[in-house]
Order: structure tokens, then C-alpha cells, then sequence
């Protein structure tokens, strides 16, 4: 399954993980880029760095349906690092929702938007 990675604050940061077949560099570097892998050696590995353990680097549900922090008895995904408006607004424009920033423009649209794509927002503070 397809996992996207985002990085926290919209970082800069580069760092290289080692899998069997040599070295893969993961690039955050154009400010609110994100990086997607389906690729379950790397995923682990991303996911064993200091970056990740330590919440620099997340991931959110993919496209494909991939998603860590279902919750299963309503169907919707809870995103917990979300805690203001903005980070909802910058998630929501980013890979893999691409939604307009247009239809973004208000706190009611962002959580409309959320709520179109089952997704809630625990810790978000309006």
C-alpha cells in the first residue's frame, strides 16, 4: 500500500535510508513537499528513523484506501497531529486530497472539505 509522508512545519530535510538493493535518499526540501512510497522495505525504514520516531516526518492515509488511524466503527480517519486551522488547510491542499485552495478559504470550508473525505481533526483548535 501506498503511504505519503509528510514533513512537520513544512521542514527542509534530507536524509538517506539503507535497503537491501543500496541507499534511497528522502527529499522534503520544496517547503510542504511530500514523499510517497509503496515500497514496504522503505516505508520501514522511514518509519525507524529519528526523523519519523520523533515527528518530523508523518504519514497520512493514501489514496489507495491505506489507513493507520481508522477508526473502524464509523469509517472516518482521525488525523491527531493536526492542531489549528492552517495545518488542516495546508493537509487537506496537499497530496494525496489535492483539494483546491480555493474551496479552502474559510475555517467552515476546511472543515466541510474534511468532512466530505471522512476525515476528523481531534486536536484541531479554532
Amino acid at each position: 500500500m501506498k503511504k505519503v509522508y509528510f514533513s512537520k512545519d513544512k521542514a527542509k530535510i534530507v536524509f538517506a535510508v539503507k535497503l537491501s538493493g543500496g541507499v534511497r535518499n528522502v527529499t522534503f526540501s520544496n517547503f510542504g513537499g511530500s514523499y510517497a512510497t509503496s515500497d514496504k522495505e522503505e516505508q520501514k525504514a522511514i518509519e525507524d528513523t529519528f526523523y519519523f520516531k520523533k515527528g518530523l516526518v508523518y504519514h497520512t492515509p493514501g489514496p489507495d484506501g491505506e489507513q493507520s488511524d481508522e477508526d473502524e466503527s464509523s469509517g472516518s480517519t482521525e488525523i491527531g497531529h493536526v492542531t489549528n486551522i492552517q495545518q488542516a488547510k495546508e493537509l487537506l491542499k496537499s497530496s494525496p486530497y489535492d483539494i483546491p485552495y480555493q474551496r479552502l478559504s474559510t475555517p467552515e470550508k476546511i472543515l466541510r472539505a474534511a468532512e466530505e473525505l471522512n476525515i476528523s481533526f481531534p486536536n484541531l483548535k479554532i
